[in-house]
């Protein structure tokens, strides 16, 4: 009797240790990681007047994380409007950006090519979004990110 007890203890004492989640490399501790991304610092910050018929030179610092991978790239995408994209984008190199590891910040530089833009799509006084965009590795669509937003002088 004294070894079916101890069997139906340890068999006991098993489940209750897989149900409570050890063994996944998680304790009730640590944080739920997730897919993110925030802006930490913008230059120039959002809603200046940028020169028409030039080029801007932007500088964005960010914090992301990933869930599940250690490794991805942020996009970043300019065009004309407030939303969604309501025209031909414009010119930004470069457009893509490495990140390794699963949490961190990056310092992303790059320009705008205003001057590169047909001026019938891109009048004077212009609203521009400019769109951050992560992308854990492996994957190639996204709604995680941020926009920023400037105005074109006239």
């Amino acid at each position: 009797m004294p070894a079916r007890s101890l069997v139906s203890a340890v068999a006991v004492l098993s489940l209750m240790a897989l149900g409570c989640g050890h063994g996944h490399g998680s304790s009730p501790s640590e944080p739920v990681r997730l897919d993110a991304i925030s802006l930490v610092s913008l230059t120039p910050a959002e809603g200046t007047v940028l020169p028409y018929g030039s080029n801007a030179e932007v500088t964005a610092r960010v914090h992301y994380s990933f869930a599940s991978k250690t490794s991805g790239k942020i996009g970043v995408l300019a065009y004309p409007g407030n939303g969604l994209p309501t025209g031909l984008p414009v010119f930004a190199t470069p457009f893509s950006f490495p990140l390794e590891g699963q949490e961190g910040e990056a310092t992303l530089h790059f320009t705008i090519f205003f001057n590169l833009s047909d001026p019938q799509s891109l009048p004077k006084s212009s609203r521009i979004t400019v769109n951050f965009a992560l992308f854990p590795e492996g994957v190639d669509r996204t709604s995680i990110g941020f926009d920023a937003h400037y105005q074109l002088g006239s």
